[in-house]
């Protein structure tokens, strides 16, 4: 019967022992991870690829970002930019072009995640000095 009984103690320090790593190693994850997916839509204000950097005037906005507020995204390696089913590189973003962007927030800099071209509505006239698609 003691044989029982420590193996049931040592099972249960056992226990204890994997649930504290699993809330540790959980507790690192929910701080590594950034900010949720965020998305905003508006007009493209400017485009500097070399910079890596797109600003967009926001014209309407899902989550915590109000509308009609400039913003300004970074360009990561892995931000997919698209217009319908077609691939562009940040060179080809035009200032005027509608854009919905999926981002996240790191440390304090909106990462632009997927950048959606919206087609351009015929008859739509492009801000003065703004080149055509």
């Amino acid at each position: 019967m003691g044989n029982i009984r420590a193996a049931l103690g040592m099972l249960g320090a056992l226990v204890v022992l994997v649930g504290s790593l699993c809330r540790a190693e959980l507790a690192v994850a929910q701080v590594a991870q950034p900010v949720g997916m965020q998305q905003v839509s508006g007009r493209i204000q400017s485009v500097d690829p070399k910079a890596k950097l797109v600003k967009v005037e926001a014209e309407k906005a899902i989550g915590a970002v109000s509308t009609s507020q400039p913003m300004e995204f970074s360009l990561a390696d892995t931000t997919v930019i698209t217009e319908g089913v077609r691939m562009l590189r940040p060179e080809e973003l035009r200032v005027g072009r509608n854009v919905q962007i999926e981002y996240t927030i790191e440390q304090g800099r909106h990462i632009a995640q997927l950048i959606s071209v919206q087609a351009p509505n015929e008859g739509a006239r492009l801000p003065e000095g703004a080149a055509a698609p």
